[in-house]
């Protein structure tokens, strides 16, 4: 009975290296990605205009190689059997729709979102690409579109106007800091996807950072960003708050926040 088993072994092992000798040298060629999208891509959902591209360049170039386009979910699919991604232990791809896909003068294509709900409806799941040539195919790592936002978790401090928050209550913390010394000034950061740019503002105008004077240093876990000001001089006195922006969204948030920094010990 082994002898038998091994003699098909062996039967189908010579078919298969008598496929691939019948393959011409550009036949032979294992498909490589030269482009895939960031794992992340920030999108607004507030935004009416919407052009968002996916691309992934494979080599070798078409005709000798074609790139397809996989969603992890069953949301950007129509008409996918339920019995699609049954087999065990291999990761579940469905086609993304033909209509979300987009053709280059030279064929290459992508995905090309341009209607708000066709990102929103593609949004939080994982793409994947798919290169193949006549030898065999390899799966890109997984992309995804995810919402840009900046949350409040302290909408009761805060008076909404457009795209900025302002404080409502201002809360005043007085920092006396020695001449000549190090001053700290801790800004509270909001969530934000992606992160937030922080900037601060003296008396109301923003701050120029001066690299020899000024460090903005950020928290590990990005609750809160200090603003380090070195060699305290009278200069450096005033009323300093901190601003942060969403950089895809542009929206701002205020920390709620005043300090007055003064000099002492003279």
């Amino acid at each position: 009975m082994a002898s038998v088993v091994w003699i098909l072994f062996l039967l189908g092992l010579l078919l298969e290296i008598e496929k691939i000798g019948a393959l011409s040298d550009d036949e032979l060629l294992i498909p490589q990605f030269e482009q895939v999208p960031a794992p992340v891509t920030y999108f607004d959902a507030q935004s009416t205009h919407v052009s968002i591209p996916l691309v992934c360049r494979a080599w070798p170039p078409q005709p000798l190689s074609s790139v397809g386009y996989y969603a992890v979910s069953r949301l950007s699919v129509s008409g996918v059997s339920q019995m699609a991604a049954a087999a065990p232990h291999q990761l579940p791809l469905y086609p993304v729709r033909e209509t979300l896909l987009a053709n280059d003068s030279t064929g290459l294509t992508s995905i090309l979102l341009s209607d708000p709900s066709e990102v929103v409806g593609m949004s939080g799941q994982d793409v994947h690409c798919v290169a193949s040539t006549r030898f065999g195919s390899i799966l890109s790592p997984p992309f995804r579109l995810l919402r840009a936002e900046i949350i409040d978790d302290r909408r009761d401090d805060h008076v909404h106007r457009g795209s900025h928050s302002m404080p409502s209550n201002n809360r005043t913390t007085v920092l006396r800091v020695y001449p000549d010394n190090l001053a700290v000034v801790r800004c509270k950061l909001p969530k934000s996807q992606p992160s937030a740019s922080v900037l601060f503002t003296r008396d109301g105008s923003l701050l120029t950072l001066d690299p020899r004077k000024h460090l903005v240093v950020r928290s590990v876990s990005g609750d809160y960003a200090d603003l380090l000001i070195s060699n305290m001089t009278p200069s450096d006195q005033g009323i300093y708050q901190c601003v942060s922006t969403n950089p895809v969204t542009k929206r701002n948030w205020t920390d709620p926040t005043l300090f007055t920094l003064e000099l002492t010990g003279n």
